[in-house]
């Protein structure tokens, strides 16, 4: 709560306050008049003994709710508002982070919710707090809203818009990548797009930031950028460490002594802090060749845990080699790998 006119109250109240308290501790003059018997004005006369022109004001419910009336008046005056800490104001810039990582389920704690194709994501949860965002822009009559979505570059969904109609239409066209984030690259666009309307709106719009966190820290300095108060993570807090294996590098070649047989090797790697168990499963030409269940070592302060499996299988024409790991850990993208391989030719 904010007061826009703070000035005028406390200058009203420094008048009128003192003036309604003065008015209970002045004592009544009263003219003297003759009458033919004063026994009938005893109180009359008891207040012509009183000298002093202020006496101690005593309690009354009339000066109570005259305080109150004035109280009220005076905050109205003072024209109190509510601060939204979501919107302010004029123009924002809505940053959505679509980086591989907020592709991972949120439910991480329930594996079968984890591993279900329609668990909520931390995409989906960004998407819903700028529908929030939205649904406040037209509500309150905040301003404008602009809708940018980032992963390696940065693309504008919606440009500085009034319409929650638009707004949602353009929404509804974010979509997850497989790619790092890059938040310096979606500042420098939200830059572009606000120093062109600066000089109309007065200054540069707030911005809000929807991520997970896993993005590059920026390195703009000064000027331009996502205050703290503008950071909302969509992905919630770990009661354990995150989970996360995944194909880090897989090859394929046929031997020399047997172009018919292929040797295929695979290389994962487990970024979290625990060691993880995980199944690895190869298909050629989706036939099922291999199903393995592997510990994958803990990351230590040298880097990643890594683990490798090596298989041979009998490919004597072209082949698709896939690779996969059991679902259920916080990034989906890198669970899958494939490889192809043309037919064998003789030398």
């Amino acid at each position: 709560m904010s007061l826009l006119s703070p000035g005028p109250a406390i200058l009203a109240a420094a008048i009128t306050v003192p003036l309604l308290v003065l008015l209970y501790m002045l004592r009544l003059r009263r003219r003297p008049l003759r009458v033919p018997s004063t026994l009938l004005w005893i109180t009359s006369t008891a207040d012509l003994v009183a000298n002093a022109p202020f006496r101690r004001p005593r309690w009354s419910v009339l000066l109570l709710l005259q305080l109150i009336a004035l109280a009220l008046l005076l905050a109205a005056l003072a024209r109190p508002a509510r601060e939204s800490p979501d919107l302010a104001t004029g123009r924002t810039i809505v940053l959505i982070d679509r980086s591989a990582s907020m592709r991972a389920p949120i439910a991480l704690a329930d594996s079968a919710a984890a591993a279900a194709k329609d668990a909520p994501t931390r995409l989906d949860r960004a998407r819903a707090e700028a529908q929030r965002l939205i649904d406040e822009m037209a509500r309150t009559d905040g301003g404008e809203l602009m809708l940018i979505a980032f992963a390696a570059e940065a693309e504008v969904l919606s440009g500085f818009e009034s319409n929650s109609r638009r707004l949602r239409e353009a929404l509804g066209r974010l979509a997850a990548t497989d790619e790092e984030a890059d938040l310096d690259a979606a500042l420098a666009l939200a830059d572009a797009f606000a120093r062109s309307g600066e000089s109309a709106t007065g200054g540069l719009p707030m911005v809000v930031l929807l991520s997970d966190g896993s993005v590059r820290p920026s390195e703009r300095a000064g000027g331009f950028a996502v205050q703290a108060s503008g950071f909302r993570q969509v992905a919630p807090p770990h009661d354990q460490p995150p989970v996360n294996v995944g194909i880090v590098g897989i090859s394929a070649e046929r031997r020399y002594d047997d172009p018919a047989r292929i040797e295929v090797f695979l290389r994962l790697a487990n970024a979290a802090s625990v060691a993880a168990e995980t199944t690895a499963t190869m298909r050629r030409d989706g036939e099922v060749v291999l199903s393995r269940s592997l510990s994958v070592p803990a990351a230590d302060e040298t880097g990643p845990g890594e683990a490798t499996v090596t298989v041979t299988i009998d490919a004597p024409g072209s082949a698709t080699v896939l690779a996969s790991l059991t679902a259920g850990d916080e990034l989906v993208a890198d669970n899958d790998a494939a490889v192809v391989l043309p037919a064998p030719r003789a030398l």
